[in-house]
C-alpha cells in the first residue's frame, strides 16, 4: 500500500507535466484557462493530495523526501497559472486575487522546499 500510494502521487505529478508539455500555454497572454490547463491543475492538486497523504502516513519511508520535493514542485508549477492570469488581467480586483493566490502557492512551495532541505 505504501509503495502504491507514493507511486500514484509520482504518476499524477508526471501526468500533469505531460499535459503541460503537450499543450504549452498560448502566447496571447489570455486570462482564460484552457481545458488542458485545467486538467494539469487538477492533476497537480491530486498529486499533492496523494503525496502529502503518503508522507504523513509514512514519514520515515525512503520515498518521503523525494515525495515532499515533488509536492513543492507541484505548488511551484501551479503558481505559473495565476502568474499568467495576473500578467494578462487589467482589472485591479482580479489582479489582487491572482496575486494572493500566487503568494499562497509559492509560500506552500517554499515551506516544502525547506522541509526537504532540513531532511
Amino acid at each position: 500500500w505504501r509503495d502504491a500510494l507514493f507511486g500514484l502521487g509520482r504518476l499524477l505529478f508526471g501526468d500533469a507535466q505531460l499535459v503541460e508539455s503537450q499543450n504549452p500555454p498560448s502566447s496571447d497572454s489570455s486570462a482564460v484557462i484552457t481545458a488542458s490547463e485545467q486538467q494539469a491543475q487538477e492533476l497537480y492538486h491530486e498529486a499533492i493530495r496523494r503525496l502529502e497523504e503518503a508522507v504523513e502516513r509514512y514519514p520515515n519511508a525512503a520515498q518521503a523526501v523525494p515525495s515532499r520535493y515533488l509536492v513543492a514542485e507541484a505548488y511551484r508549477a501551479l503558481a505559473a497559472y495565476p502568474r499568467r492570469r495576473l500578467n494578462a488581467s487589467t482589472i485591479q480586483t482580479a489582479r489582487d486575487e491572482y496575486a494572493k493566490e500566487l503568494r499562497g502557492l509559492l509560500s506552500e512551495a517554499l515551506n516544502d522546499y525547506v522541509l526537504v532541505q532540513e531532511a
